[in-house]
């Protein structure tokens, strides 16, 4: 257990985790160090890369994280919405940790529809924009997808928006097929 109540699976990466740029939080030192990064002399250092569910304690990380997706949610809605999940069977959310550090988080969730057979459905998958391909996405998914498969069902399905072509490419290099386009029409209360 890990000190927020949550499983921790240890899970060393096959590719080393390292950090784009060492300063996050600046987007212009960040596109700086990127433009120029093949003069830059890479740094080893070595992290730890854990996987475990999420806990209440990962509010404010999944919020800002969230932010990257242009998702604006405040820690207290982010931790509401946790208190509900952490309350339901039929949802699983895992967080990707460097260094105890969270840079990553996935939801999904069981669904019943009358016109087809249970599956399970990605609702959200976020990683640190500075750790992206390196891995993190597609071992959260395998958290989802082991999760799926204690629920005994045989499909695993991911929403994913029209715009997000790279988000597309990642998807299908993990084996997702594209099955249908479709719109959302939404009818507030």
């Amino acid at each position: 257990m890990d000190e927020g109540g949550g499983e921790v699976d240890k899970i060393e990466s096959s590719l080393p985790v390292q950090p784009r740029c060492l300063f996050l939080g600046h987007p212009g030192i960040a596109s700086m160090l990127n433009r120029y990064r093949s003069q830059l002399i890479p740094l080893a250092i070595p992290m730890t890369l854990t996987f475990r569910s999420i806990t209440l304690a990962d509010a404010e990380a999944l919020a800002l994280l969230s932010l990257q997706f242009g998702y604006k949610v405040r820690k207290t809605e982010m931790a509401e919405r946790i208190a509900q999940l952490l309350a339901h069977q039929e949802h699983c959310g895992f967080v990707a940790c460097v260094d105890a550090q969270v840079v990553g988080w996935v939801h999904g969730f069981y669904t019943l529809r009358l016109e087809s057979a249970p599956f399970v459905e990605i609702g959200g998958l976020v990683v640190e924009e500075n750790l992206r391909g390196q891995g993190i996405g597609r071992q959260l998914i395998m958290q989802v997808k082991a999760w799926a498969m204690e629920k005994s069902v045989s499909k695993l399905r991911v929403r994913c928006h029209t715009s997000r072509v790279e988000t597309h490419t990642f998807y299908r290099k993990l084996g997702f097929a594209e099955s249908k386009e479709q719109k959302v029409f939404d009818l507030l209360l």
